[in-house]
Order: structure tokens, then sequence, then C-alpha cells
């Protein structure tokens, strides 16, 4: 399995190595665009007062980056089965369904995100140093700062020890070849907006709100929404069990019924 994907890689490769290193300049250039514009607007001279804003610019770009990888996979996943001049050419690679899928999701789950983040990466560095260079006074600013690996792993409620973006990018990823892998356009939008609903962990009010499936809570809002008391059937342990449960078996469950479409449409 290995070879083969290996070898679906290097095919693939010689045939889209310049949309690859396109997506990752315009990533780049959107990157750079958000800092300059948000930087330069900012009004801030003070240290504090520039470390707060790259801080916010940074978790900015992480929904970018979110945005970006679900937008590639929509674009890019299975693309030779749905182009009907490489269809067959692209059925008749040796290499099982499996494999075929797994070098799919390989790509659109593991390597483009991984690339895209090095970018964005090198795009903050690049601007942290060009702003030190031309400001000296602000040497400070990266210690102070948010950091982008914070924006990353930033994690929340219901889902306090999983990293709510990157399980964001997971999920996006997963719906993404469900709705790639051939279902009706109809039913990709129906599927597409559902996905959304399910994973949306946001308060409404102050009042009794719907967290996350199966248990509601009290909110407190004030500098940021907090958990207060579960009002609920079950207690506070039970509920955060059946958090994790469920929000572990959406995207387990996307990737089979996508996996069983794509299998069925190479049948």
């Amino acid at each position: 399995m290995l070879r083969s994907i290996i070898s679906l890689a290097a095919r693939h490769w010689r045939e889209h190595w310049l949309r690859e290193v396109l997506c990752l300049l315009a990533v780049a250039a959107v990157t750079a665009l958000l800092y300059a514009g948000n930087l330069s607007n900012s009004g801030s001279v003070s240290v504090a007062g520039v470390a707060r804003q790259l801080g916010k610019i940074r978790y900015d770009i992480v929904l970018l980056w979110i945005a970006v990888t679900a937008v590639y996979t929509l674009v890019t996943a299975f693309r030779g089965y749905g182009d009907a001049r490489r269809c067959y050419a692209t059925l008749l690679l040796p290499a099982c369904s499996g494999t075929k899928y797994a070098w799919e999701w390989l790509r659109t789950m593991i390597m483009f995100p991984l690339a895209a983040l090095a970018v964005i990466w090198c795009v903050d560095a690049a601007v942290v140093r060009l702003m030190i260079h031309v400001r000296p006074m602000l040497a400070e600013v990266e210690e102070s700062a948010s950091t982008l690996w914070d924006a990353v792993t930033a994690v929340g409620e219901p889902l306090n020890y999983i990293p709510y973006n990157i399980y964001l990018v997971v999920w996006f990823n997963a719906v993404a070849m469900l709705v790639r892998s051939g279902l009706r356009p109809v039913v990709a939008v129906v599927t597409a907006v559902v996905a959304l609903a399910a994973v949306l962990v946001f308060p409404w009010s102050t009042e009794r709100t719907a967290l996350y499936p199966f248990v509601w809570v009290e909110m407190e809002r004030g500098y940021a929404v907090t958990w207060s008391m579960p009002v609920s059937w079950c207690s506070r342990m039970a509920g955060y069990a059946i958090s994790y449960v469920w929000y572990a078996a959406l995207p387990v469950a996307v990737y089979v019924l996508s996996y069983l479409k794509f299998k069925e449409r190479e049948i």
C-alpha cells in the first residue's frame, strides 16, 4: 500500500505541481496582506498595544488557514473522477480503492494543511522581523504577544483537551471529502449546511444554552463566555464524556460514508 501511495504521490506532483505551488503562494500573499493591513491601521505605538493586535491577527490567520484547507479539499479532492477526459485513466490507476482514498486523505488532510501552515509561519516570522527592524522599540512584542501556535492549539468548551481549530480542519475535510465523493449537488449543499450546524458551539444568550448535544448548561458572559454549571439529566463528567464521543464519532462517520460513496463510484 505504501508503494502505491508513493506512486500516486509522484504522479500527482508531476501533473499538479504548479497548482500546488500557486496555492501556497496565494496563501502567503493573503497572509502578508492581512498582516500589513491590520498592523498599519492598528494605531498602536506601545508594545502592549501592538502585541494585542498581533495576537488578534494570528487568531484571524488561523481562521483563514481553516477556510483555505476546507476550500482546497472541496476543489481538488477526487478531481480526476469528475473530469470526463481523465476519468478512465484515473479509474485504471494500479491501486485499490482504499489506497486511492488514503492518498486523497493524506494529501488534503495532512500534506496541504501542514504546508500551508508552514508558509503562514514563515510569513509571520518575516513580518515580526521586519516590524522589529523598522521599529526597534517593539523588540519585546514577540515575547508578550500570543503566538501562532497558541492560536492553532487553542482549546475551549466543550472540548477542553482537543484544539478546536485543528478539530475544525478535520471536520471540514471530512465533509468536503464526502461532498466530493460523488454526492448529487443538492445533497452536497444540504450536507455542507448540516455539517456546519452539527459542530457550531456558540452560546446564543446568557440564559440556558445548548452548548453541545444532550447537555444544557448555564452560561456567564463577562470578558469571555465561561461555563457556569450543568443543567441536565447527567453529571458534568458524563456530559463531557458524551461530548467527546459525539465529536469524535462525527468525522469518523463522515469519512466512512465518503469512502463507501467513493468505492461505489469506482465500481
